[in-house]
């Protein structure tokens, strides 16, 4: 729904989301959108991806993030690690 240099807010609450994924700049996410994300009832999760290192983390702790009980998910981050 935009970066966060122009987040559309508007479309961000017509897509209800439950979670939202950022790639935050050096200066972190802007307390706006947790307050919005707050208002919707989404949770933000946020990875710098500038290092070989945060991706593994991201991959790593996407799963939990978007499907906690999805096991398969859970596999496939395994799998993707082990590749990276």
């Amino acid at each position: 729904m935009g970066s966060l240099l122009d987040l559309d807010a508007e479309a961000l609450v017509a897509a209800h989301p439950c979670v939202i994924l950022v790639q935050p700049p050096a200066q972190g996410v802007d307390g706006g959108l947790h307050a919005l994300a707050a208002r919707l009832g989404a949770q933000v999760h946020a990875w710098p991806l500038a290092t070989l290192t945060e991706v593994r983390t991201m991959v790593r702790e996407l799963p939990a993030a978007m499907a906690p009980d999805d096991a398969r998910l859970a596999v496939r981050a395994t799998e993707l690690l082990a590749a990276l």
